[in-house]
């Protein structure tokens, strides 16, 4: 059995790993960090996948959309059987992610601001996360402004 700070240490890592994924834009790397059922949840682009295939689908389209990514970690908290990190996640649009937006403008820097709690199983790899974040305010970041 894993002490407190072993397991702390062990969810780190995959965070980091999970953080570089996004900067790299690295798939493999990326679904690595889950176990093959994992589930994820995006609550703000009411989006959610189901097990390895569903995931690798949905960041290669998220990667093919969305490039230059920094993802910066701000928090790390344990507790209960959770995980939890603040995020912010800056990033430049460059072509269609659709359950965010069909009208984004190609070259828009966005930043985002959010926390996901997970479950881990016991390899450290994520069983389950749930993202919250503000769509509205992307959305502003992103969406070419309407003709009045």
């Amino acid at each position: 059995m894993m002490t407190s700070q072993h397991t702390y240490e062990a969810h780190a890592a995959t965070f980091r790993r999970w953080a570089h994924a996004m900067a790299t834009s690295d798939v493999e790397e990326y679904v690595s960090c889950f176990a093959p059922d994992a589930v994820v949840e995006d609550i703000a682009m009411g989006l959610t996948t189901r097990g390895s295939t569903s995931i690798r689908e949905a960041v290669t389209r998220w990667f093919q959309a969305v490039g230059d990514q920094k993802l910066t970690l701000l928090a790390h908290l344990e507790g209960d059987g959770h995980s939890a990190v603040m995020w912010e996640l800056s990033a430049v649009v460059q072509g269609v992610f659709a359950e965010l937006s069909t009208n984004a403008r190609p070259g828009s820097r966005f930043t985002k601001q959010g926390a996901s709690v997970f479950r881990f199983n016991d390899d450290a790899q994520f069983l389950w996360e749930r993202s919250h974040w503000d769509k509205a305010g992307v959305l502003r970041q992103i969406e070419t402004p309407h003709d009045q």
